[in-house]
């Protein structure tokens, strides 16, 4: 197994015939050098396949993946970019399949895990794969397993507690809050970007 630090995304297409070299290439253009521990993924125009150059700390490996479900999304309008001035909202998408970055899942919101740290709120949905038989029947969060609500439950603590950070874990909320709380978010990025909200 190999270990990954960080993840960028080519903001510009590769041709799938390219090897390590050519991936390579474009890496030490943009960053001057791979960097030991980082994954760096590039997809093609058709957004159906994609490759990722890895640097494992002693040097790199290229592998090439098509995806037979679902596509690449590009991303768009990279210098208007906006930065939500509260947490980014998180999601915790529930599924046997493994998923790939930057690949899109179809997801129904089933509820969310309200925190409280030393910076306030902070909301975690809760969803469920709509593609994946073994979790597309949930429909609220009380149907999950109880202890696998524990298991995200304590994720969610020990990670805070081992950043030295305090933090307090209510109870789950159902599907009406966390579709309410998506909403806000897309209400809220949607006044960002027509600039009714100062940007920070």
């Amino acid at each position: 197994m190999i270990r990954i630090d960080s993840v960028w995304l080519a903001v510009e297409p590769l041709d799938m015939r390219a090897g390590t070299e050519a991936a390579l290439a474009r890496v030490v253009h943009v960053f001057g050098a791979a960097r030991p521990h980082h994954a760096y993924l590039f997809a093609n125009r058709r957004a159906n396949r994609m490759k990722v150059l890895v640097h494992d700390g002693i040097g790199v490996w290229l592998a090439a993946r098509r995806l037979h479900q679902g596509k690449f999304i590009w991303p768009r309008d990279i210098v208007g970019t906006i930065s939500v001035t509260r947490p980014q909202l998180d999601a915790l998408v529930l599924g046997q399949e493994p998923v790939h970055p930057m690949t899109v899942v179809e997801a129904r919101a089933i509820g969310v895990m309200r925190m409280r740290d030393e910076k306030g709120l902070d909301d975690k949905i809760l969803a469920v794969s709509v593609r994946d038989p073994a979790v597309n029947e949930y429909r609220i969060h009380t149907q999950l397993p109880a202890h696998q609500l524990r298991q995200i439950r304590r994720f969610f603590e020990d990670y805070k507690t081992l950043e030295q950070k305090q933090v307090v874990v209510e109870e789950f909320m159902g599907p009406e809050q966390a579709l309410a709380i998506l909403e806000e978010a897309l209400d809220l990025y949607r006044r960002l970007r027509r600039g009714e909200i100062a940007r920070k």
